[in-house]
């Protein structure tokens, strides 16, 4: 059998779909929040970026479930 995917810090991924099913009706019961809002980057560098050879650089991926 092929290997699954395994994250890097060793926590047990084994869950009983009981549990899996109480995860999901405490997760509905939940209110998301949208008052709160991260606004975009007013300055973009897409040129930059995409020129750029020799300069390291770090880009954020925003990502939420």
């Amino acid at each position: 059998m092929a290997k699954r995917y395994e994250n890097m810090d060793n926590v047990s991924t084994k869950k009983s779909i009981r549990s899996f099913l109480r995860w999901r009706k405490e997760r509905k019961q939940n209110k998301k929040d949208f008052s709160f809002l991260v606004e975009q980057s007013p300055v973009k560098q897409s040129a930059f970026l995409q020129s750029n050879v020799e300069k390291t650089t770090i880009t954020w991926i925003g990502h939420s479930t």
